[in-house]
C-alpha cells in the first residue's frame, strides 16, 4: 500500500519536532499505518486504542517518521495526567519560542499553544497515554491532524 501525503510535502521534514527516534525493530504494521494515514486524511484526527504493550506508541512514532516530510512541525505530548499534559505544552511553547512559554500560569501556555496550532498549517500533534479524551483540550482548527493514544 502506498501512503500519500496529507499536505504539501516539505523537502527536509519538520522544522521543529520533539518526536522520539525511530524504533529500528518496528515491523509488520503497514496495513495499520495505511489505515491510520487514511483516517488522518479523512477526519484530521485518529485514536489508537487497545491494551498496554500492543505497540500504540511505537506505531505513532513510526507514522511520524514515515510522514515527516508532510509536516513543518511535529509535536509529542504526554497526556497521562493533567500535569504531564501541561508540562508537554510548556515544552511545545518553548520549541516554538512563544513569548509566554515561561508564564507562571500554565493554562495561559496551553491557550497560547492552542492559538498557535489553530493559526498554522502542516503540523502533527501526538498525544500519548490519553486515558480520558473528554478531559483533553484539543485545538479548535481544521488544520489537524493529531493522534491520541
Amino acid at each position: 500500500m502506498r501512503l500519500e501525503p496529507l499536505l504539501g510535502p516539505s523537502p527536509s521534514g519538520p522544522q521543529l519536532s520533539n518526536i522520539s527516534d525511530r524504533n529500528p525493530f518496528f515491523t509488520s504494521r503497514e496495513q495499520f499505518l495505511g489505515e491510520l494515514c487514511e483516517a488522518l486524511a479523512n477526519r484530521g484526527r485518529a485514536a489508537l486504542s487497545g491494551s498496554g504493550g500492543i505497540g500504540k506508541t511505537q506505531t505513532a512514532v513510526e507514522y511520524a517518521h514515515q510522514h515527516s516530510v508532510e509536516y513543518a512541525y511535529a509535536f509529542w505530548a504526554t497526556a497521562a495526567s493533567r500535569e504531564a499534559l501541561l508540562s508537554s505544552y510548556v515544552v511545545i511553547a518553548g520549541l516554538l519560542k512563544l513569548p509566554e512559554f515561561d508564564a507562571k500560569k500554565q493554562t495561559l501556555i496551553v491557550e497560547v499553544v492552542m492559538r498557535w496550532l489553530a493559526s498554522h498549517d502542516r503540523w502533527l500533534l501526538i498525544l500519548d497515554n490519553v486515558d480520558r479524551p473528554d478531559t483533553i483540550k484539543f485545538p479548535r482548527s481544521g488544520r489537524l491532524p493529531f493522534l491520541g493514544l
